[in-house]
């Protein structure tokens, strides 16, 4: 389900996708300095976002830099980190490691295993250094499992399930004022994500009898009604979005949830229905 939480980066300007870019290739240095060089092959745009929404939120001091790297060895570029980027690196692994788990159990993939495997080290350093959350995410992930697998009647539970997990995700630290209010949004975004996923995989699911709480609901509804769904949906993300205090990034952010995250929709229907173009300027 991660993979929508992207820019469209034939709207950003050259400097934005630049600013971006470097935000991302930050996470990547992260994930390769701070845990082990195949960390790196986690990395995701989603976690690209959540840097740049706390970032946002907590200003914290930053640093740059210029280098080359395995994935980009010809020419340097430019990166930037902070202690955000930090924690982003960790609850990518963190995740990742988790759903190649799921993957394996559900699929019986040997590359989940093996890359799994590869991870379990990280995975608990990053378990001792964020315990409470890193078991969370394990419950909120065991729930999911077993509500997939029982093929549960209630239509909401899954995505509310992922919606907390995600509304964890956003919570970087103890913040009487903010807190709430930033897992709330991940809250509104996870269930998004994982309504957006099922609409994208409704036809699929239903020939190969998977679970998909759409096919609980859909009554065969139109492509236009399953669309309604995902727009009041993102309605609520825009809505807790634009409650939040954030300046920097902006105009990214911005890009990202009123036209990046229906990059995927489009992909699949072949249609511009669902995105709300943002100023190119």
């Amino acid at each position: 389900m991660f993979g929508y939480i992207t820019a469209n980066k034939e709207l950003l300007t050259k400097d934005q996708a630049a600013e971006y870019k470097s935000v991302y290739c930050g996470l990547c240095r992260a994930l390769r300095q701070n845990h082990s060089a195949i960390s790196g092959l986690t990395i995701t745009y989603d976690m690209a976002f959540l840097v740049l929404v706390l970032s946002s939120m907590y200003e914290p001091e930053t640093q740059a830099g210029l280098e080359r790297c395995i994935p980009h060895p010809i020419k340097k570029h430019e990166w930037v980190s902070n202690e955000i980027t930090d924690y982003a690196a960790a609850m990518n692994i963190a995740l990742a490691y988790l759903k190649l788990l799921d993957d394996r159990k559900d699929e019986g993939k040997l590359r989940s295993s093996a890359f799994a495997f590869a991870l379990f080290e990280e995975y608990n350093k990053v378990k001792a250094s964020f315990p409470e959350k890193i078991s969370f995410f394990e419950k909120c992930i065991i729930e999911l499992s077993a509500l997939e697998k029982s093929k549960s009647e209630d239509p909401d539970a899954a995505a509310a399930c992922f919606g907390r997990l995600m509304g964890e995700l956003f919570v970087y630290k103890k913040d009487e004022i903010w807190e709430d209010k930033l897992r709330d949004l991940g809250f509104s975004l996870g269930v998004f994500i994982y309504m957006m996923d099922a609409v994208i995989d409704l036809e699929t699911d239903k020939e190969n009898n998977n679970y998909n709480p759409l096919l609980l609901i859909r009554d065969d509804k139109s492509k236009e009604e399953l669309f309604e769904i995902l727009k009041m949906l993102m309605s609520d993300v825009s809505a807790k979005y634009e409650y939040l205090p954030l300046v920097k990034y902006s105009d990214i952010l911005n890009n990202i949830l009123y036209s990046g995250v229906w990059l995927k929709y489009r992909s699949k229907f072949g249609e511009r229905q669902g995105e709300i173009e943002v100023n190119e300027s």
